[in-house]
């Protein structure tokens, strides 16, 4: 199963954001198109506001958990890869992978920008994963 797929129940976000269409279209005197970027960009703010919440739990409490655990390993193969601070390296693909995984919700009925979305969050992960 590829990520995309993954996305929750993704027809009650559809219907919020096309309920959230309708309702600013005629409250703001504004063509549907513009209601509909409207509503798109709002979508966006949140999805970047909720990457960054990733990556705050990945770097502030995931991370700070997989230090206290290697510390009280009796391994090194763990300290080196502490000392060569591989763990907070792929502490960056939290917000990728929300960024991948919401696109689809937040773009729905805008293909290219699902596509640019997943094509960037893909393109950052590979970078990411190429530089641990």
């Amino acid at each position: 199963m590829i990520l995309g797929d993954i996305t929750m129940d993704s027809g009650v976000f559809v219907k919020w954001i096309e309920a959230a269409e309708n309702w600013l279209a005629p409250t703001l005197k504004v063509s549907s198109e513009t209601a509909a970027v409207a509503v798109r960009l709002g979508g966006l703010f949140i999805v970047l506001a909720l990457a960054w919440v990733a990556n705050f739990i990945t770097k502030g409490i995931i991370l700070r958990g997989v230090r206290h655990a290697v510390k009280k390993t009796n391994t090194k193969w763990d300290d080196a890869l502490m000392e060569r601070r591989m763990f907070t390296r792929l502490s960056h693909l939290a917000p990728a992978v929300v960024i991948y995984a919401a696109a689809p919700i937040v773009f729905a009925g805008f293909e290219t920008a699902i596509n640019t979305m997943r094509l960037v969050s893909t393109v950052y992960m590979v970078l990411v994963g190429l530089f641990v």
